[in-house]
């Protein structure tokens, strides 16, 4: 299974059940972030990624992200990453999705899932995410 199914998994996870999409950064940088809407306009999960290309050599860069007018007290999320941009099941390098990857043609998941949790203050919630992660945020 290439790095591209990766991308799929998380973009599946994140539209699941949802009706809309929007871009609620500046689209300006290489950070986004996307809301993703239920069809009676609630929010239910924000995409987060960092597009700081990391080609595995040298100090992997970081971005903070902090979402603001959450409701609840935590929010769960769940995390795509790898050893660097460069990564793929065919090298020999799985990257995961909440600490899980996914076997070479029979896409059987292995090891075990991980689901990050965050303490909401005061409505806001901080994120930090390496060069060439993601992480998608359950509201």
């Amino acid at each position: 299974m290439g790095v591209p199914y990766y991308g799929a998994i998380f973009a599946t996870a994140a539209m699941a059940g949802g009706a809309r999409i929007a871009a609620i950064d500046g689209g300006s940088d290489a950070y986004a972030v996307y809301a993703i809407y239920s069809s009676a306009g609630k929010p239910m999960r924000v995409a987060l990624y960092n597009s700081d290309y990391y080609a595995g050599k040298g100090t992997r860069g970081s971005q903070l992200f902090v979402l603001t007018g959450l409701a609840s007290t935590i929010v769960k999320a769940k995390r795509l990453t790898a050893a660097s941009a460069l990564s793929g099941v065919d090298q020999g390098s799985n990257p995961t999705w909440g600490g899980q990857s996914y076997a070479d043609r029979t896409c059987v998941a292995t090891g075990s899932a991980k689901v990050e949790t965050t303490t909401v203050s005061s409505g806001k919630a901080t994120f930090t995410l390496a060069a060439s992660e993601a992480l998608l945020v359950y509201l």
